[in-house]
């Protein structure tokens, strides 16, 4: 029994070299896949670095790859139209302050000439039939100025021109009322129209100012078929102290025809019966008050301004109702 322990604690020779054989087996096994699974990790790693470098070497040939010529014209085209857009910018922002800086100029000899008539809430606590115009204090300013226009719930409410044989027929066009040169013009007749408005038909004329609603602008109000039912009458005060009221019969759009030339000043009575049946057959398609229309008996004024289209007038017809004598006008 002693010594089959002593064989159990104390192995033979043949017994160490087997496990010795084991031990070295179990170690090579171990080393080599060891050293397969660091080969296998650096193998990988190399593949994987290797492929980012690629990737990012092509992303780097694509950036810099040359353009096709239709992308460098797209993007001339581009260039151009940036160019072109910043350019219509600063022209529109330059046209904009020169018409601010116009009108704060045109408005000067405005007001001064505002200031030498009368308002509506004024003329209401004066005396019945008095002038209020100061006529005397306008001719002043400009001997030119011989009536004035004033129509309700309008922003026309202006001087009337008439220019002199050495200024030219439509002077007032392109001049202001001080006699400066200004686009905006001021309101006027020509001098084939007699100033005491006994022609058949006066023109009066007025230009259509977007950037402000000056001159005859607000004229355009009689677009508008409640307004032109609403807003029927007119007024026009006269330097020798008349007070003509007008009666609006029609508002429409026409060509751009000089009807004075046209109709030969209407020294023909059959031209101004044309002229009637004229206004009848264009009103008819607008505004038209087929009870007031004017007969071959009555004056009539036609209000004229420029209309959206280059080729076409504005106009808004009107018929002398009642011609009152005034008073002086009086401080």
């Amino acid at each position: 029994m002693l010594e089959n322990n002593d064989k159990d604690i104390f192995p033979s020779d043949e017994s160490e070299k087997k496990r010795a054989v084991a031990t070295e087996n179990t170690l090579d096994t171990a080393t080599d896949t060891e050293t397969e699974n660091t080969l296998d990790t650096a193998t990988d790693t190399e593949t994987e670095n290797t492929a980012d470098t690629a990737t990012d070497t092509e992303t780097v040939k694509i950036k810099n790859a040359p353009k096709s010529a239709e992308t460098i014209q797209k993007l001339k085209k581009i260039r151009t139209l940036r160019i072109v857009l910043l350019t219509i910018i600063v022209l529109c922002g330059a046209i904009l302050i020169g018409m601010i800086v116009r009108d704060h100029t045109d408005s000067k000899p405005e007001k001064a000439m505002h200031s030498a008539v009368k308002t509506e809430k004024q003329i209401k606590a004066e005396p019945k039939n008095t002038n209020p115009v100061d006529f005397a204090t306008l001719h002043k300013q400009n001997p030119d100025i011989f009536a004035w226009i004033r129509i309700p719930n309008t922003k026309v409410d202006y001087a009337i021109c008439q220019s002199t044989k050495d200024k030219g027929e439509d002077y007032y066009l392109d001049h202001g009322y001080s006699q400066e040169k200004q686009p905006v013009g001021t309101i006027y007749i020509q001098m084939r129209n007699k100033k005491d408005f006994s022609n058949p038909v006066t023109v009066i004329y007025g230009h259509n100012v977007h950037s402000t609603g000056k001159m005859f602008r607000t004229l355009h109000n009689y677009d508008n078929s409640k307004f032109f039912k609403d807003n029927p009458e007119f007024t026009i005060f006269t330097e020798d102290n008349r007070k003509l009221t007008y009666r609006i019969f029609a508002a429409y759009d026409s060509d751009d025809r000089l009807i004075l030339d046209y109709y030969n000043d209407f020294k023909n009575p059959s031209m101004f019966k044309e002229y009637l049946n004229e206004i009848q057959k264009n009103a008819t398609k607008k505004n038209y008050d087929a009870e007031n229309m004017a007969t071959k008996d009555d004056k009539i004024v036609t209000l004229s301004t420029c209309n959206e289209v280059s080729d076409q007038r504005f106009l808004v017809q009107a018929k002398l109702v009642s011609d009152d004598k005034m008073n002086d006008f009086k401080n």
